[in-house]
């Protein structure tokens, strides 16, 4: 498939035109092109009156080059395993995330955005190349970033919640071995200094 075609398969259905068990109202179909790309540009519309410039700022940051690497490619990336490194790497992911998502969890509610429409407007983040998104509209790549940032910064705290699930398991099996050995420890050496006492 394309990428156009991507694109135009569009988000799963957002508004529910007729009530349930309703009788559907005349006119386009739910999961129409020209439904979605009007939806589209309400949302988008809304959106650039809400920016603040710093919102705004942080938006246009994603599609810049930082030390050879687009500042959006560094934020794709998921942690390997769970060593400090990593996660240090994802806390400072999360951290440059935080006011965009807090923005986004005001705006894409207040817009009536799904948490499914929200995931495929992510998922195009994922599927275009910086330099496909470079030569978008800005309006609708503005709508792509915000919610690729909102989606992204609840990965990285479910990441960082995973992860320390698994540290705090591996802390109590350590601690669990290192007590089963300083008590195998303490019973020989009391052993020992009974056995030292009896032959006094």
């Amino acid at each position: 498939m394309n990428r156009y075609g991507m694109e135009m398969l569009g988000p799963p259905i957002v508004f529910r035109l007729w009530p349930p068990g309703g009788r559907r109202r005349s006119g386009a179909h739910p999961s129409s092109p020209l439904l979605r790309a009007a939806s589209r540009l309400r949302i988008t519309s809304l959106l650039g009156h809400a920016l603040t410039p710093e919102v705004e700022r942080q938006l246009e940051v994603l599609l810049e080059a930082d030390e050879g690497m687009y500042r959006i490619s560094l934020l794709k990336h998921e942690p390997k395993d769970f060593s400090y490194g990593e996660l240090r790497q994802e806390v400072e992911r999360g951290k440059f995330f935080q006011p965009l998502f807090a923005f986004g969890q005001t705006f894409l509610a207040s817009a009536g955005l799904s948490n499914e429409s929200v995931k495929y407007y992510c998922s195009l983040v994922q599927f275009y190349t910086v330099y496909k998104l470079q030569r978008m509209a800005v309006p609708k790549v503005r709508l792509y970033l915000l919610c690729f940032a909102s989606h992204r910064f609840r990965q990285i705290n479910d990441n960082l919640i995973e992860a320390f699930i698994h540290l705090v398991d591996d802390y109590e099996q350590q601690a669990k071995i290192a007590a089963e050995i300083a008590a195998a420890e303490s019973m020989a050496e009391a052993t020992g200094n009974l056995q030292a006492a009896g032959q006094c």
